[in-house]
């Protein structure tokens, strides 16, 4: 309807709310600025098992994409492949939520500062909590800000981009500044969602959801917010995106395309996610701790994902990727 604009489903999720007696929420959310909703979208620190990445097997898949060993991530991958022999590094890291990423790639030791930035007070308080407690306090600064006016030590070795491109816009602005802040031959490191914008999805990723979601028992596929059975994948409404969070995958599509042709690419690994995180949104708590029907249906899962990529039917949607800045 309209592009998408809005549709039934969106319409339908509404008059759930207006029955449960949120409707308030919403009205409340329709009257924010675009930062108040940003914010708003972000200030619990910890939520429930909604999403695929909280999946143990999917994380561990995902290392086995990008470093070829299930036991190794991709930050122990970047540094043995891109920082060994390195030290004393300043790093800058927006939009670095509860800033767990940062403290493990503080941990690694090459690191004489690594600034951080985020817009949820809840979350930054966590993450000075936890650096604090973890000793790290003197390496990782933590503010709370917008990451274009946060407090800087440019130009930066590195650009630790975890999860936060996709939340940048518009996105050649966001990365002509990024690459300001480098120095010449700084990385920027990205592990980040550059699939459609906006949670588009292609009809090839609604058909193939759609029936590997049909294949699965309805047990398996109970909603964590209901304990409805979850029976379709539909794309977002374009309305709701931008009342729910407008930063969430705003320009995300643009991403490798303006990579590629600001940064010289030395490493670019796919790692899917075209079709898993559709299928197991809202019900991956089945799958946090697997029993043998649920570990066989995510082995399912995980071999038509690679069959449909393999074949061109659906594209990877997160990467991991390093670029450098030209040496000019």
């Amino acid at each position: 309807m309209f592009n998408n604009w809005i549709n039934i489903h969106d319409l339908s999720r509404l008059k759930d709310k207006v029955l449960h007696g949120e409707w308030r929420g919403v009205f409340n959310k329709a009257r924010q600025n675009t930062a108040a909703r940003i914010r708003s979208t972000w200030e619990h620190t910890q939520g429930p098992p909604l999403d695929a990445w909280e999946i143990p097997l999917l994380r561990r898949r995902w290392n086995l994409l990008v470093s070829g060993d299930e036991e190794v991530g991709h930050i122990e991958y970047i540094r043995n492949k891109f920082l060994v022999g390195k030290k004393d590094l300043a790093a800058f890291s927006p939009c670095c939520g509860s800033g767990n990423n940062e403290m493990r790639w503080a941990g690694m030791g090459l690191f004489c500062r690594i600034d951080a930035c985020d817009l949820s007070a809840p979350r930054i308080a966590a993450a000075r909590a936890a650096a604090e407690k973890g000793g790290l306090s003197g390496i990782i600064g933590f503010s709370l800000s917008d990451w274009r006016e946060a407090p800087m030590s440019a130009p930066y070795d590195l650009v630790i981009a975890e999860g936060a491109l996709h939340h940048l816009y518009p996105m050649r602005s966001a990365l002509a500044r990024i690459r300001g802040m480098l120095k010449p031959g700084g990385l920027l490191l990205v592990n980040d969602f550059v699939g459609p914008s906006r949670f588009q999805w292609t009809p090839g990723q609604l058909q193939a959801a759609n029936a590997l979601l049909a294949l699965i028992p309805a047990d398996y596929r109970r909603r964590w917010s209901d304990d409805r059975v979850k029976t379709r994948v539909d794309a977002p409404g374009r309305l709701r995106m931008k009342l729910a969070d407008p930063s969430e995958a705003a320009e995300s599509s643009l991403i490798l395309p303006l990579l590629g042709e600001m940064f010289n690419t030395l490493e670019l690994k796919n790692k899917g996610g075209g079709l898993i995180p559709l299928v197991f949104h809202g019900i991956a708590h089945h799958y946090i701790q697997p029993d043998e029907t649920a570990a066989e249906i995510l082995r399912l899962c995980f071999a038509t994902e690679d069959l449909l990529m393999r074949s061109g039917g659906i594209a990877s949607d997160y990467i991991l990727g390093v670029f450098q800045k030209s040496m000019d």
